[in-house]
């Protein structure tokens, strides 16, 4: 099944005539006869709500048809708010990360010869002392290979994430939920919530001011069976979403 993004510009022409309202229909009816799957952004009934009631105030949209139409939209399938989230650092960074290191590289590599070689000239022309060779030793060794142990380990830290891709899917039904993540799929009925638990993270917006809020951690099933729930944008309307249903 292949699956489709779509937004409130084209859920809109689902219930308003507008230009390409039959292309998005035809999508629709597709849609729900199990020929696609639908990806949404997470705001797409805000989003949707807004153009609607932009058409009731300056269009001539009737309040009553206005509330239809919103009803409708809810009452969609509910697959139609699926999460997808990849959690993997931008390739751009890492390469840009590795090329920073490479001088360091370099300056560790010229720093073990130039000790090598102070060693050799102070003991064996006596030309300085055991205090001057561990000073020059610490100098040009020790502190550039410290920097870029430090480096290295972020720079090896993020290919490490990048090499292992993470998708997570979360999908809400009538009765239940499943979540996938790496390749693995959970299901859960409402009733068989046990607990649900929380963390809180900071947003912030450009209307609103910068505020923590509840969003759901993992779910405890009846069975024992911990569903952890990655942290994605959709989060929020998640959590309400799985709360209300479960009544927890």
């Amino acid at each position: 099944m292949d699956n489709l993004v779509v937004d409130s510009s084209v859920a809109v022409k689902w219930f308003v005539v507008e230009p390409y309202s039959t292309e998005a229909c035809r999508i629709l009816d597709a849609y729900q006869n199990g020929l696609l799957s639908f990806l949404a952004p997470d705001l797409i009934n805000a989003e949707f709500g807004n153009i609607i009631w932009k058409k009731h105030l300056f269009q001539g949209l009737a309040a009553s048809d206005a509330q239809d139409i919103l009803d409708k939209m809810q009452n969609l399938h509910p697959d139609l708010g699926e999460l997808r989230s990849t959690h993997r650092p931008a390739i751009f960074g890492i390469l840009l990360f590795g090329l920073v290191l490479i001088p360091f590289i370099l300056v560790v590599i010229a720093s073990v010869f130039f000790t090598f070689n102070t060693f050799v000239s102070l003991f064996t022309e006596n030309k300085g002392s055991l205090f001057d060779a561990v000073g020059k030793f610490l100098i040009c060794l020790v502190a550039p290979s410290l920097i870029l142990t430090l480096a290295g380990g972020f720079w090896l830290s993020d290919v490490r994430k990048w090499l292992k891709t993470r998708t997570v899917k979360l999908r809400i039904y009538q009765n239940g939920f499943t979540y996938e993540s790496q390749g693995q799929t959970q299901a859960c009925r409402w009733s068989e919530i046990k607990n649900i638990n929380f963390r809180f993270i900071e947003i912030s917006s450009k209307v609103v001011p910068r505020r923590k809020v509840k969003v759901i951690r993992s779910v405890d099933k009846t069975d024992g069976q911990v569903i952890n729930i990655a942290e994605t944008l959709n989060l929020i309307k998640i959590t309400e979403i799985i709360k209300s249903a479960s009544g927890k």
